[in-house]
């Protein structure tokens, strides 16, 4: 069976660049046997490092390049309930 290792982490954590395999213990890991990997809890307007490297039964295969994302804010902003009426027309 083979499973995919995630590493992931900002400030120091990720350092050495965002295209660089320097791995740290202080960056966050998770397992997943699956192509798909949601991700929790991460900080609005942060930039990540992210690495997948694959593991087997022969053992672990080297890190990807770091992989650098972004996360996005958040609006602020609240929408009122909008009413319509109409004026004039056919009905």
């Amino acid at each position: 069976m083979l499973l995919l290792q995630v590493r992931y982490g900002h400030g120091a954590a990720a350092a050495g660049g965002p295209g660089s395999r320097a791995v740290s213990d202080d960056m966050t890991a998770e397992n997943t046997s699956s192509t798909a990997l949601k991700v929790d809890r991460l900080e609005l307007n942060v930039d990540y490092k992210f690495l997948v490297r694959a593991y087997t039964s022969k053992g672990p295969g080297p890190w990807s390049n770091g992989l650098p994302f972004r996360t996005l804010g958040q609006c602020e902003c609240s929408l009122s309930p909008v009413s319509t009426t109409r004026v004039n027309g056919p009905s």
